[in-house]
């Protein structure tokens, strides 16, 4: 399935994305720096960007903002984007990649370890783990839905997917092939907002309507 837009953005990835109801967050990075930006959804442009450390993934729990660091967990006031509150980074090895919110607790992939992590946003413990059969990048919340993308550095040529799952089971239900690699993963009601990893990029693409 193609992307129904896409929006550039400077800096080499965008490697996390974020809805809060409103407008579309973005963590932007470079090798040297990175940076939180506000988006307006409908054009693209950025109405807000804010020097941080470096970010790899976003969520947005009904009233701030949850970024994935090197020093942890981060919750962030949307306003003044002060970090209120810090967890520690769950332990697993490799690289976290992705956040999510599903109305009472925090979701993100481990990487190396192909597996998405339930977490306490109140003391960090991870409550569930759900296995993969492939490195699991952006994840995200869609309409009471877990999706996740995955990709695969075993076999390169086999397509990015963003995949429709079952929590309980780890049973993939749907998937949507897409041609570039995904970092981070949002949605909107509508849309899924794809942080391109391989550029300063989010891809819009079709939920396919039902999910």
């Amino acid at each position: 399935m193609q992307a129904q837009q896409t929006f550039k953005f400077d800096g080499e990835m965008v490697a996390g994305v974020a809805y809060d109801g409103a407008n579309v967050w973005a963590s932007l990075m470079t090798k040297e720096r990175g940076a939180l930006a506000r988006i307006n959804r409908r054009t693209g442009a950025v109405e807000r960007r804010v020097e941080t450390p470096k970010i790899f993934g976003l969520a947005w729990d009904g009233s701030h903002l949850w970024g994935v660091a090197d020093v942890g967990l981060l919750r962030l006031d949307p306003e003044t984007l002060a970090v209120v509150k810090t967890l520690p980074r769950p332990a697993v090895e490799g690289f976290i990649s992705g956040l999510a919110w599903d109305g009472e607790a925090l979701w993100a992939g481990a990487y190396q370890q192909k597996k998405i992590l339930k977490i306490d946003p109140e003391t960090g413990a991870i409550l569930r783990e759900v296995a993969s059969d492939r490195f699991v990048t952006g994840v995200t919340w869609a309409n009471g839905d877990l999706w996740h993308a995955v990709d695969d550095e075993e076999n390169p040529r086999r397509p990015t997917e963003m995949r429709h799952l079952d929590v309980e089971t780890g049973a993939v239900l749907a998937g949507i092939e897409v041609p570039f690699p995904i970092s981070g993963l949002g949605h909107d009601g509508e849309m899924f907002w794809c942080g391109d990893c391989s550029g300063g990029n989010i891809r819009t693409v079709s939920d396919g309507g039902g999910h």
